[in-house]
């Protein structure tokens, strides 16, 4: 049986070698590695850590409309039930038997949410949700502002008495009365039966800011 000899001095060098060669790799691994980064994002466009401040949620309206085109909304499910007054509903289902006077229309009116318009802005409603035909008066926003100015409640009593004490015309679709004002507007609806009515309202809007003009 032949046997071979081995340079110890060999096996010794290519174990030096493989040593070398293995750190080699592991060294060039690491650089990559720096170079390319770490890989983990928080999910921000390969921003890591990167916070605008608002944590998620919906950033607060600014009076001066800087916020550019953002738009808002607010929704809800309300129930809309006529309490009679003392003079009590009649046969035939209705609520009140007359609307003799401003108070019998308020017994038929349901706020259905309040959307408040800070100075020096304005209220630019895209759409609007609520009540269904079942009342003489559908669904609408009315507007009273601080000042004292109402208007689009749109409701007259027998009697004559008016609500409103404005009427209000817009010439940029959408946007309410008093732009400018400190106002707030409800959208409302009336219901002039006793039966109870579940209305899911909804308002899409844009706040836009004002500068007091100089003419």
């Amino acid at each position: 049986m032949l046997g071979y000899f081995i340079d110890p001095r060999f096996t010794a060098w290519r174990m030096n070698w493989s040593k070398k060669l293995y750190i080699f790799m592991l060294s060039a691994v690491i650089v990559m590695s720096g170079c390319f980064g770490s890989g983990t994002t928080d999910g921000q466009d390969g921003t890591e850590d990167a916070d605008d401040g608002s944590g998620g949620a919906t950033p607060p309206t600014n009076p001066s409309g800087s916020q550019g085109n953002v738009l808002w909304y607010v929704s809800g499910t309300t129930y809309h039930q006529c309490t009679p007054t003392s003079t009590g509903a009649n046969n035939s289902g209705y609520c009140i038997d007359d609307d003799e006077t401003l108070a019998d229309e308020w017994v038929m009116l349901q706020n259905y949410t309040t959307i408040h318009q800070a100075p020096n802005t304005g209220i630019k409603v895209l759409s609007h949700a609520g009540s269904l035909g079942f009342s003489p008066i559908n669904s609408r926003i009315g507007t009273v502002c601080t000042n004292g100015a109402i208007a689009g409640w749109g409701f007259t009593s027998d009697n004559g008495d008016r609500y409103d004490n404005s009427y209000a015309t817009t010439y940029d679709g959408g946007l309410l009365p008093f732009a400018g004002l400190e106002c707030n507007h409800y959208l409302f609806g009336q219901n002039m039966y006793s039966a109870n009515i579940t209305v899911h309202w909804h308002v899409a809007y844009e706040v836009l800011g004002l500068t007091p003009g100089p003419h």
